[in-house]
């Protein structure tokens, strides 16, 4: 076992067999099984994503509907046994979207700024005094 991921290591399975061989059925009997509890301490062995391919194959960029299935799945059967992993999880996620996207955070405080300043100042027009919304507009 490795001492970096006491409860294991993540694993992907492909299988190859042609149609109605019971390639979902190994999967789904795959599944149950891993989402057994351990015997000895009780907890929950393993976070089980499922993800089908059929869904998603006219869709473009193919990763992109991998990695958000990966995600929320992770989050979805996280929160059922480890609450606390799974709200670590989605701070995480919150904190690497909002890393990338901090330049139009940015833009549109900004934006708002000015907005807001324009209105106050009339630039406007008649929007800029309080006759915008009374009874005789």
């Amino acid at each position: 076992m490795d001492s970096r991921a006491p409860r294991g290591g993540a694993f992907i399975v492909h299988l190859h067999a042609p149609w109605g061989a019971g390639k979902t059925s190994v999967l789904n009997f795959l599944a149950a099984e891993l989402r057994k509890s351990d015997e000895a301490t009780g907890e929950k062995r393993s976070v089980v994503v499922e993800f089908n391919a059929w869904r998603h194959q006219r869709i473009e960029p193919p990763w992109w509907w991998l990695m958000t299935a990966l995600y929320s799945g992770a989050v979805r059967d996280l929160e059922t046994f480890d609450r606390s992993r799974a709200i670590k999880l989605r701070l995480h996620e919150w904190y690497w979207r909002s890393k990338g996207g901090w330049p139009g955070y940015l833009a549109l405080i900004a934006v708002a700024v000015i907005v807001g300043l324009a209105w106050r100042d009339g630039w406007f027009g008649g929007t800029g005094n309080r006759d915008l919304f009374s009874p005789d507009t």
